[in-house]
């Protein structure tokens, strides 16, 4: 049935729901812009949660390290995509110090150190990267800039 739990979690996430574990219980969140049927989330939910036992063994991961290169060279890749030829040092040291910023490079930090400890999955590290590049490109933007650093 892991193929069946693997395909129930995909589809959640298709739709808009992240799913993850907190201690011993499943705990989800709405991460898009529109809602999708109730009804398709709630028969979603309740096969999950019958299904508690695989969902948390999927959820969980099997203590496999993550080489810090592996990372690394995400990170980079990420870095390239944020590049904005109107930031020169200063604009990187005025954002940077921004507790938006500082926020999600701690956030950022500890999942990768989690994901080299093998407590962390590849998939966390992109959404977290994911995140850190919007914040970036948000705090870049020229309006922005001058609203926060004034």
């Amino acid at each position: 049935m892991t193929a069946t739990v693997s395909d129930l979690i995909n589809e959640l996430k298709t739709i808009g729901y992240d799913l993850y574990l907190e201690g011993e219980n499943l705990r989800y969140r709405f991460t898009a812009l529109t809602e999708p049927p109730k009804e398709r989330v709630i028969l979603l939910l309740d096969t999950l949660k019958r299904n508690k036992g695989e969902v948390a063994e999927y959820l969980t991961f099997k203590d496999k390290p993550i080489p810090f290169n592996t990372l690394w060279g995400m990170f980079k890749d990420s870095l390239k995509r944020v590049d904005n030829p109107f930031m020169d040092d200063e604009a990187w040291g005025r954002i940077m110090k921004t507790p938006k910023y500082r926020q999600v490079w701690d956030r950022l930090n500890d999942i990768q150190l989690d994901c080299m400890k093998g407590r962390a999955s590849l998939g966390e590290y992109q959404d977290t990267l994911k995140e850190w590049q919007r914040v970036v490109k948000e705090l870049s933007n020229v309006n922005n800039c001058k609203d926060s650093f004034i």
